[in-house]
């Protein structure tokens, strides 16, 4: 059986990850929850603990915009699991908020870019357009998104490394080794189509990583 693993999924309706080929981890998943659609196959483990996959099983990870919710101190358990599940050879791809893009787009007083970084709801509710150094900072602090990790390429890369994983590289959206898994989707309509799984490009990054 073939298992690819979508890592902090979230509800995976209307996405590529409904497909019977996935699985979706979501330690929030409950299938009563009528806030959950039908659709996709779930499974409800925190991913911070001991998984429960056979080690050597899995043929890929995606992991968006998750990673930023791990502790420092759980994270190298995280890449650990990560490792140990997945088969010789096969990827784990993560995307994350890049911090060096809120910098840069602060420093140019880019404010379209917080409107496009945030829900409509945030920028109004945190009164971004009067409180720029916040505007520009709050992705990478726990109060108001539960982000506990300012991730950077060559953070995630250290801890990657003392995982265990040979080969760990910064790719461009859209671009990966594995088109097999990462590049088959024409994705949603506030982005540019293209076939990629990745989202969010102006404000992400994105890691390669290959056991």
């Amino acid at each position: 059986m073939t298992i690819k693993l979508n890592i902090g999924s979230g509800c995976v309706s209307g996405t590529p990850f409904v497909k019977s080929d996935w699985l979706n981890i979501d330690n929030t998943w409950t299938p009563e929850d009528e806030g959950w659609p039908k659709g996709g196959a779930y499974q409800n483990f925190d991913i911070r603990e001991s998984w429960p996959i056979e080690d050597d099983s899995v043929e890929c990870i995606f992991a968006s915009h998750i990673i930023e919710h791990i502790k420092y101190d759980e994270l190298l358990l995280v890449f650990s699991e990560c490792h140990r599940v997945l088969k010789e050879g096969h990827p784990i791809r993560i995307v994350c908020p890049d911090p060096r893009a809120f910098i840069e787009n602060w420093r140019n007083k880019n404010f379209q870019f917080v409107i496009d970084s945030y829900d409509g709801f945030l920028v109004e509710g945190n009164n971004y357009a009067n409180n720029l150094n916040k505007a520009y900072t709050d992705m990478f602090f726990h109060d108001p998104v539960d982000h506990w990790l300012v991730c950077c390429p060559d953070l995630l890369t250290m801890f990657l490394i003392r995982s265990g994983f040979p080969v760990i590289s910064e790719m461009k959206y859209g671009s990966t080794r594995f088109q097999q898994y990462f590049g088959q989707w024409i994705v949603r309509n506030d982005n540019p189509p293209d076939k990629s799984l990745d989202n969010r490009p102006a404000m992400s990054f994105y890691l390669e990583a290959i056991k």
